[in-house]
């Protein structure tokens, strides 16, 4: 592997790793749409700590 395929790699990884992140904060979300939709509290923070 040279250096030119390993820093393509790792711009890949962080483009998944982006990507993830965001499909975790759509979650969140939905989470707390259900959880109040069933009368539930939600006291669970908007960043990712918990992931």
């Amino acid at each position: 592997m040279d250096k030119d395929e390993a820093t393509r790699i790792l711009h890949d990884l962080d483009s998944i790793q982006t990507e993830l992140k965001s499909v975790l904060t759509h979650c969140i979300e939905l989470e707390k749409i259900v959880m109040l939709y069933l009368g539930e509290v939600v006291e669970q923070p908007d960043d990712l700590t918990r992931f």
